[in-house]
């Protein structure tokens, strides 16, 4: 009876401890993280859960319509990557061009258009994105002096892989 009391301990400390190694070594590379605000409505909304990879970025730079996590003072912000590294990235008229081209957007909706934008002419650097929300009327975002161009490389803390709450959107 007591070796096999002894037997069954060890068994269980052993499935606990490779589960105590999966969830360290799995923390190093994903997080869940929770949508505060407004800014990316109607694609992301208060309160939603998202896994973010904390590595996406390691040796690739962020690409245009990622959806990336941003370290700003003490808080984290989620906006959309609207300019990659090396675009010139001009607002004009409440119009988004990219390299010259006008951006079809069609992950906002006609309400969410910018209103009364003021207009930008940007060139980024390597290290450097543009980002915007969503909700382009109610998003502290790239267009303002206060977040303005974003350093991807210290800034960045990872980039959104799909929503894990509310269940019934699981994309993004």
């Amino acid at each position: 009876m007591k070796k096999e009391l002894i037997k069954s301990i060890k068994e269980w400390g052993f499935i606990v401890l490779i589960a105590l190694v999966i969830s360290i070594i799995i923390s190093q590379f994903v997080q869940v993280v929770t949508v505060s605000g407004q800014s990316m409505k109607n694609t992301l909304n208060d309160s939603d859960k998202l896994v973010m990879s904390k590595i996406a970025y390691k040796n690739h730079k962020p690409k245009y319509k990622d959806i990336v996590i941003i370290q700003r003072k003490d808080k984290l912000i989620v906006k959309r990557v609207i300019g990659e590294p090396g675009d010139k990235v001009e607002i004009i008229d409440n119009k988004v061009y990219i390299n010259g081209n006008e951006l079809i957007e069609n992950y906002i909706n006609e309400d969410d258009k910018m209103n009364n934008c003021p207009e930008i002419k940007v060139t980024l650097n390597d290290d450097e994105i543009f980002v915007m929300g969503d909700n382009r009327n109610h998003s502290l975002d790239s267009r303002d002096s206060r977040v303005g161009v974003i350093n991807y490389k210290k800034d960045v803390v990872g980039k959104i892989v799909f929503r894990v709450f509310p269940m019934s959107h699981l994309d993004v």
